[in-house]
């Protein structure tokens, strides 16, 4: 995957790629599990380790683990809007 650029603050890292890890579903929730393989910086948008969106139920249900990993979670349509390709290797 490749980014848009994410906008300054959005802890999407210009020109950089990412690698897609998990596409789940739940309730209608739509969110993708998102890893940048140099695990330096990690989006800090709606979904984000410590957004206010996650609830107890829901952490669970996602398998969500709060670490400064360069692991995070992503609503598909804010995917949709930080980044331009996908590549399948």
């Amino acid at each position: 995957m490749t980014e848009r650029g994410g906008g300054k603050g959005s802890g999407i890292v210009s020109g950089h790629a990412y690698s897609l890890l998990r596409a789940a579903e739940h309730n209608g929730v739509r969110l993708l599990n998102i890893r940048n393989p140099w695990g330096k910086t990690e989006w800090n948008g709606s979904w984000s380790d410590n957004s206010n969106l996650w609830t107890p139920e829901l952490r669970k249900k996602f398998n969500v683990v709060v670490s400064d990993d360069g692991v995070f979670w992503m609503s598909f349509d804010d995917f949709c809007q930080n980044y331009q390709g996908v590549g399948i290797c």
